[in-house]
């Protein structure tokens, strides 16, 4: 009976000892855990973590802080008056470009012509008082593109003599007609005209001369002296004469007839 209590006891043990070490690992294995974690949330744990950060920290500033090269050296800072100054030079410099935007190789020529006298050329024919001149500007760029060309025209010499009659899409500023900015494509070609009329004073002057930047200038001889192209104040008075005359004759032609 004791030798078969014995064996049976035997047998027990060694179907329990399995679960028995299995239940030892896990007991071990939670105890490992609980101190990994209370190792993650003690000081000593947060007092390496400051320590590591500080050393990437010092790490990242020295290699910032590079010595300046030879290059850097030779930058110097610019002042905010060298700045302005440029500033300065580069609206100056536009606003030259958008005014003589013409290419070397544009042409521009100006020519006068007497409408009066059946469009003959004015620089020969000259002009008289009641005489309309027609001024032309023509530009031709045959091979490069002309960007920005604003075409214009001293007219100050001849202000007090003339009227002007027409100017196109020019504008007069400061004795002078400047006309909107031009741009077109290569091959082209392009006139801005203006007219005048030759007031009936004009003895102060003997010619007329206007002049353009890239074209130079032209001269209109002056006649002044000559009998005017469109009717004068002479004329007028001459035919109210007349009237006058013709109303006298007429008045006494009646009281004889009714006689």
């Amino acid at each position: 009976m004791n030798t078969k209590l014995l064996g049976f006891a035997l047998m027990l043990s060694l179907i329990m000892s399995p679960v028995f070490a299995q239940e030892e690992e896990l007991l071990i294995e939670e105890e490992s855990a609980a101190t990994t974690e209370d190792d993650l949330f003690s000081g000593d744990f947060f007092s390496d973590l400051d320590s590591f950060l500080e050393e990437s920290s010092d790490e990242t500033n020295a290699n910032d802080a590079v010595e300046p090269t030879a290059e850097d050296s030779l930058i110097e800072p610019v002042s905010n008056n060298q700045v302005e100054e440029s500033a300065e030079e580069s609206l100056q410099s536009s606003a030259s470009g958008s005014s003589q935007g013409l290419p070397s190789s544009a042409q521009v020529t100006l020519t006068v012509t007497n409408v009066s006298q059946d469009n003959a050329n004015a620089t020969q024919s000259g002009a008289r008082p009641g005489d309309v001149l027609r001024y032309e500007i023509t530009l031709n760029s045959q091979t490069d593109d002309v960007v920005n060309y604003v075409p214009s025209v001293n007219v100050s010499g001849i202000e007090k003599v003339v009227e002007f009659t027409n100017t196109g899409f020019g504008v007069r500023e400061s004795g002078s007609i400047v006309y909107p900015a031009y741009s077109n494509q290569a091959p082209c070609t392009q006139a801005f005209t203006f007219f005048v009329r030759v007031l009936d004073d004009c003895a102060d002057l003997t010619a007329l001369s206007v002049s353009t930047p890239q074209a130079g200038s032209v001269s209109v001889p002056l006649n002044c002296g000559l009998a005017q192209t469109g009717p004068s104040q002479s004329l007028f008075l001459l035919a109210g004469l007349m009237m006058l005359v013709l109303t006298l004759i007429f008045g006494v032609f009646s009281r004889k007839t009714s006689r």
